[in-house]
């Protein structure tokens, strides 16, 4: 689901953006994919997620019980609940933040291939 920044303050000296509050996420990723490959593929049964598009464009494909894709391109802010699988198709090369509302545990990954159960 797409979602909007919090804050936006602009004038002559440029943007400020502040794209949402930190404090319910454990962990911060920079992302990059290369034009025309695939990442994520995959769902989460208990860690919300959020990409911040830096630069680039991308397919995102999200997927509980009906599927649904969207073009998302720099400064977009895509949020991502528990339990829907979410395939990312970079249609050129991104840059991207992720933002995990849990650590990974590389031991115990909150990674399901397949479709939500």
């Amino acid at each position: 689901m797409r979602i909007k920044p919090e804050f936006i303050f602009s004038d002559e000296r440029g943007k400020l953006v502040q794209l949402f509050d930190l404090s319910k996420w454990k962990e911060v990723n920079y992302i990059t994919i290369k034009k025309g490959t695939i990442r994520g593929d995959h769902y989460h049964k208990k860690t919300n997620e959020r990409f911040f598009i830096v630069n680039g464009e991308i397919k995102i494909t999200l997927k509980k019980n009906i599927s649904r894709s969207y073009i998302c391109k720099e400064g977009d802010i895509i949020h991502i609940s528990p339990m829907v699988k979410h395939t990312l198709l970079a249609l050129t090369d991104v840059k991207l933040i992720s933002f995990l509302s849990e650590k990974f545990n590389s031991k115990k990954p909150d990674l399901y291939r397949g479709d939500p159960k």
